[in-house]
């Protein structure tokens, strides 16, 4: 009888001993599951925005770059313009000098959402005429435009330009404002316009 109680015993133990290992198991995997996953998937995500920003923070960096070497092409091109004798067109050619810029930002790969004249400003010697071009393009392509437009249309300047990355599409294109300077010359009908 006392080796069936010690056995009994011993079985009683042991249940109680798996019991117990199993029981500190689950504890274990429960806070695996409720408290180093998480952290570890946190940390993880953490890991790969910080990558993220700092993709973005160099393509930033670079579309500045880019702006600041546009912008002394535009002073260069504006300089030349002043400099050299240029011939105007009357404004009768608008829709041909619209269909110009149109033909090379094409070539530039921009894709054009809009390209719209404003009313002429008058001053002294010939008229302004504001055009507006919104689209899409590489912050590349929007430089080699802007060297372009100087280089191929001794009448027209790009007064201004915003390019702002589109960080949803993630291809390196950017949004695209340009507001550009048609200079066109004076007919008689445009002498009644005042200047400004």
């Amino acid at each position: 009888m006392k080796s069936t109680t010690l056995l009994a015993s011993i079985r009683h133990a042991a249940i109680v001993h798996a019991a117990g290992l199993a029981a500190l198991a689950s504890i274990i995997a429960a806070g695996y599951l409720l408290g180093v996953k998480p952290v570890e998937s946190i940390r993880e995500r953490q890991s790969v925005l910080r990558a993220a920003v700092r993709a973005r923070s160099e393509d930033e960096a670079d579309i500045r770059r880019k702006a600041r070497d546009a912008e002394a092409a535009l002073r260069q091109a504006e300089e030349s313009l002043r400099l050299s004798g240029v011939s105007l067109q009357p404004t009768s050619h608008l829709n041909t000098k619209i269909r110009d810029i149109a033909a090379l930002a094409a070539e530039h790969n921009i894709e054009v959402d809009s390209l719209n004249a404003q009313p002429p400003i008058s001053d002294q010697q010939f008229l302004r005429v504001p055009v507006r071009l919104a689209g899409r393009a590489a912050a590349q392509s929007v430089s080699e435009f802007m060297r372009s437009i100087s280089e191929r249309f001794s009448d027209v300047a790009v007064r201004s330009f915003d390019l702002r990355a589109d960080l949803a599409t993630g291809g390196g294109w950017s949004n695209v404002q340009l507001e550009i300077d048609w200079y066109a010359a004076k007919s008689e009908r445009d002498k009644e316009i005042p200047a400004r």
